[in-house]
């Protein structure tokens, strides 16, 4: 079987999720923010909480409090607030996704 799609997650991110402690579902959502802005090249994408709670298999409460959470951590970033008609646009905060050269001089040498 040959897949031809693919999310492309630069490295730096990867090593600074298996640095930082999340619960399940804050990782789920992480993962599935990931997917829906690297995985379509953007920079934030619109994202319900019916949509991400669908998308992770989690219940929507607890997708509202963890995005809330993840929110107030610096890890997501809210761009537009929801309105009636639109979901909220999200993305990774650039705190999380920006490039530690202390952290790519070390994977330099592994």
């Amino acid at each position: 079987m040959t897949e031809t799609s693919y999310t492309a997650i630069p490295n730096h991110i990867y090593e600074r999720l298996l640095k930082t402690s999340f619960s399940k579902i804050e990782l789920k959502i992480i993962l599935f923010v990931i997917r829906y802005t690297f995985g379509y090249h953007r920079d934030d994408t619109p994202l319900s909480l019916s949509f991400i709670s669908g998308g992770t298999a989690t219940d929507k409460r607890r997708v509202s409090e963890s995005v809330k959470n993840l929110i107030e951590k610096h890890i997501l970033v809210e761009t537009k607030a929801p309105t009636f008609n639109a979901p909220r646009e999200i993305k990774l905060s650039a705190k999380f996704t920006a490039v530690d050269k202390k952290e790519v001089d070390k994977s330099a040498y592994c």
